[in-house]
């Protein structure tokens, strides 16, 4: 029962936290945020958080998204 009560109760970042996360500054992880990209719960009106599954998902997009790096032919 414990278990289930963790997830939850899943951690809330705060930006600066995400943004250290994915190697951006805050204002880029406010601008996934406004554009919708990154899900994020409004706790006051100065206090966002980006819920810790929301991040990893984001990344998990990214790394599906993009191309695989391939070395250059000699």
């Amino acid at each position: 029962m414990a278990d289930r009560e963790s997830r939850r109760e899943e951690r809330l970042l705060r930006v600066n936290v995400a943004a250290r996360r994915l190697e951006l500054s805050r204002r880029q992880v406010y601008r996934l945020i406004e554009a919708g990209e990154l899900p994020a719960v409004r706790l006051s009106p100065r206090g966002l958080r980006i819920p810790e599954g929301a991040l990893r998902d984001y990344i998990r997009r990214l790394n599906q998204d993009s191309d695989p790096i391939t070395p250059p032919h000699p």
